[in-house]
């Protein structure tokens, strides 16, 4: 360090876009930061200022959701205000939601062309160990955000890749339904998805003909109970693929066939399309 005081990045949320969240909130709804009323780029900031009053509580982060907390009740836009500045004072530090970036509170006043805002400075996030702050961005923190999902992304194809191979081997490289053996055609499915996840154990894969795993994907047919037949819809009982019905499903020739569990889930989720 040269001894010079660092400086940090100053901007300023307009106090026009409180009005409206705090209708919004007053009314008791979940909001997330796909939410049209916090559609520009300073949201993790607007969040983290109503977070460190009291005004807000996180629910979830990617996507952030938030909720009103109970000062809300019965108070009027003005009081919201009046408790804002009084909480959001000139020198209050607060942090965004999910990077736990720190900022400053700069004051409250206008912009040149007379629109009321509160004005912050990015302090940064602190620094392992020492404690010393590190001039980070939001530009910084967005890239460690897209560095971190890159990583995740490469993961999760890697474990795909694994779980492809294991159930190719399980099934011979046989298509369990129709028997092809063309590689290239071949593609390993997943029968139970939880929580928008894919579960890559062996006893929730499957291998399919590329065509036939869609229509798996799709909810257009489904296995029975036991795992053993074909049960196919409305939709491919007058189509080319009519012949799926009963069909017989092969067993694994190294390990156990898919779990009752993972059959279940997906025959309710076939049944609740159908119903649909």
């Amino acid at each position: 360090m040269d001894g010079k005081t660092p400086k940090y990045r100053k901007d300023a949320i307009p106090l026009a876009v409180f009005g409206p969240l705090f209708q919004k909130l007053r009314k008791g709804a979940v909001m997330d930061t796909g939410d049209r009323l916090l559609d520009f780029y300073q949201k993790s900031h607007l969040l983290g200022m109503l977070e460190k009053a009291g005004l807000i509580k996180i629910r979830n982060t990617r996507p952030t959701s938030f909720s009103r907390t109970d000062f809300f009740h019965g108070k009027s836009d003005k009081i919201l205000m009046d408790h804002l500045k009084a909480e959001l004072g000139p020198g209050v530090i607060f942090s965004t939601p999910v990077a736990g970036a720190e900022s400053k509170i700069v004051g409250w006043g206008e912009t040149r062309a007379g629109v009321p805002v509160i004005r912050y400075a990015i302090l940064g996030t602190k620094g392992p160990g020492n404690g010393s702050e590190v001039a980070a961005t939001e530009e910084t923190v967005s890239e460690e955000v897209k560095r971190r999902i890159r990583q995740a992304e490469i993961a999760q194809r890697q474990r795909q890749a694994e779980f492809s191979e294991r159930i190719r081997r399980i099934y011979g490289g046989r298509c369990a339904i129709t028997g092809c053996d063309v590689r290239e055609a071949l593609e390993a499915a997943h029968i139970r998805v939880h929580d928008g996840a894919d579960d890559h154990a062996s006893g929730n894969g499957i291998l399919l003909r590329r065509d036939i795993h869609g229509l798996f994907d799709a909810l257009l047919f489904t296995f029975s109970p036991d795992g053993t037949k074909v049960e196919i819809s409305k939709t491919l009982a007058n189509s080319r693929y009519c012949d799926l019905r009963n069909a017989k499903i092969a067993r694994p020739v190294d390990g156990s066939p898919p779990s009752r569990q993972n059959i279940a889930d997906h025959r309710k989720r076939f049944r609740e399309k159908k119903l649909a």
